[in-house]
């Protein structure tokens, strides 16, 4: 009997010391179908101490630059597509690859995206200083998670037009308990996993950030109910909340909801520039 406790005991450490892992599924393969109109493809040094491999479509004439955190599973060569609409329509797109996923070197950890985080938006805020152009990041599914905690470590949150999450979670511990229930009773989720980085920490600082939310209402990875818990964590009001019939992260893959964002980001980017000439 002492053996079987002990032996549970030591698993549940371990399962501690690890499970955070479970939120990365990376690849390294590319994506079989090529990149298009790859304008440049380079490295972002970051603070984990690892290279990040990161794509930048440019137009020629460009309405504002727009960075890209993309989901949990696979890499930059497939999830880049999510978005590359934006650019199709004349915004500068920066789409990059965590620690461990892609060409990035490293492993993933809530430490290391944190910091990877932190460095592509200092990338994204330099470019667009330089081409004085208004800044929109967006965070998918678990790139919202790693946006709002890396936001944190952001210097100049100011600077930051518009944040978008798409279809993300406001705490680890409480997606893994949702789909720890499938399972089990016990509260897995706030058992196991840590709240370092916690996404929810950022929100109560968003009090003068334009900020959107949006979250499919049959999204069964990530519940409808967790991103109605983060639009109300979110003071500013100048924060709006849209839900679309879809599953998790679908809702722009359709035509009458990218033509409705793409508007809003053209009004983002028209207000920035007025303001700018004041």
């Amino acid at each position: 009997m002492r053996f079987v406790v002990l032996t549970l005991f030591y698993a549940f450490i371990l399962c501690f010391l690890a499970c955070d892992t479970l939120f990365y599924y990376p690849r390294k393969d590319p994506s079989k179908k090529p990149v298009p109109t790859r304008q440049r493809e380079f490295f972002v040094q970051s603070q984990s101490g690892n290279k990040l491999h990161t794509f930048v479509f440019e137009p020629e004439e460009s309405k504002a630059v727009v960075l890209f955190f993309h989901g949990n599973a696979r890499n930059v060569t497939y999830l880049y597509r999510t978005f590359y609409f934006i650019y199709e329509s004349g915004y500068t797109y920066i789409a990059f690859d965590y620690s461990g996923y892609g060409k990035s070197e490293g492993s993933p950890s809530r430490d290391s995206l944190y910091f990877d985080g932190i460095a592509l938006l200092e990338y994204a805020n330099q470019i667009s200083k330089e081409k004085n152009l208004p800044l929109i990041v967006i965070g998918q599914s678990l790139g919202g998670a790693v946006l709002a905690g890396s936001l944190k470590g952001f210097r100049d949150l100011d600077d930051i037009d518009l944040i978008h999450f798409d279809c993300t979670f406001p705490s680890y511990r409480e997606v893994a308990d949702y789909h720890g229930k499938k399972y089990t009773l016990i509260p897995i989720g706030s058992l196991l996993i840590t709240d370092t980085h916690d996404p929810q920490l950022t929100y109560p600082r968003l009090k003068e950030s334009q900020v959107l939310v949006s979250h499919c209402r049959q999204d069964k990875t990530v519940p409808y109910y967790l991103g109605e818990k983060i639009f109300s964590m979110i003071p500013s009001e100048k924060k709006e909340f849209w839900s679309f019939d879809c599953k998790h992260s679908a809702a722009f893959w359709k035509e009458p909801n990218r033509n409705k964002l793409l508007e809003y980001y053209d009004q983002i980017s028209l207000q920035s520039k007025v303001t700018d000439n004041f």
